[in-house]
């Protein structure tokens, strides 16, 4: 049941990445060839910002799930730590 647990939460977790490179990959087709013009508004824009936060979430989640799932399975096969 925890494996479960851990294997959702790494799902969840990947799954913002893919909301963030699918923002990513729409923001590149509208700025393309004239991000120079607004690189300093797009910054300091709120999107640009939540999309940060979703990037450095979704890494930062996934490695503790995957620590915590090989430290479970360890744990589990009996393997100290």
């Amino acid at each position: 049941m925890a494996n479960n647990l851990f294997v959702i939460h790494l799902t969840l977790t990947d799954s913002l990445m893919l909301v963030y490179l699918i923002s990513l990959g729409v923001v590149d087709l509208s700025f393309r060839g004239s991000y120079m013009f607004y690189a300093e508004s797009w910054k300091s824009s709120i999107m640009c910002r939540v999309m940060s936060i979703l990037s450095s979430l979704s890494g930062e989640v996934s490695l503790v799930m995957l620590v915590s799932l090989s430290i479970f399975v360890m744990k589990a096969l009996g393997v100290s730590t």
